[in-house]
């Protein structure tokens, strides 16, 4: 990565019209200059924020209130649920199903489905599948396998389908 940006930067001067190595190099040295005299504004502007939101709160302004994060109802039927975490525990079921007695963990299901990104919405999933013994966990190696009802669940979505 270091490379390219300097085979860049030179070639960037170069086409510039700055072609000696002591012009290329006064260049960078100067823009370095101009980075650092920036980078020390924000920090003086940080530490004034800083300041000044001590004043507001001393003057008994602002207070916030944290947002009040909407948690998951575990106990919610199948139907209660929105389609979209409806379609992603049937992806995930079927994720666990191929996996066999091997079993899964929920980081393996969002790097092979590309969840990553939406690890709340999975884990979540995960759980609601839990709670309701569709999938459940090994002890021994905290691994996700068919549960007790997995086989209901899975008929019953079967037949929604047909």
């Amino acid at each position: 990565m270091s490379g390219e940006f300097v085979a860049k930067y030179i070639q960037d001067c170069i086409n510039n019209g700055t072609q000696r190595t002591a012009d290329i190099r006064s260049l960078a040295e100067l823009e370095i200059q101009d980075i650092d005299l920036k980078i020390k504004e924000n920090e003086s502007l940080r530490s004034r924020k800083s300041s000044l939101t001590a004043v507001v709160r001393h003057l008994g302004g602002g207070t916030r209130t944290k947002a009040v994060e909407k948690r998951m109802d575990f106990s919610m039927s199948w139907d209660q649920l929105e389609p979209s975490f409806q379609e992603l525990c049937i992806l995930i079921c079927k994720f666990v199903s191929t996996k066999g007695d091997e079993g899964t963990n929920p980081r393996e299901i969002m790097e092979t489905l590309n969840l990553v990104r939406e690890q709340k919405v999975v884990f979540s999933a995960v759980k609601w599948l839990w709670h309701n013994n569709i999938i459940s966990r090994r002890e021994s190696n905290k691994t996700l396998v068919k549960g007790s009802q997995w086989e209901a669940f899975m008929s019953s979505i079967d037949n929604e389908s047909n």
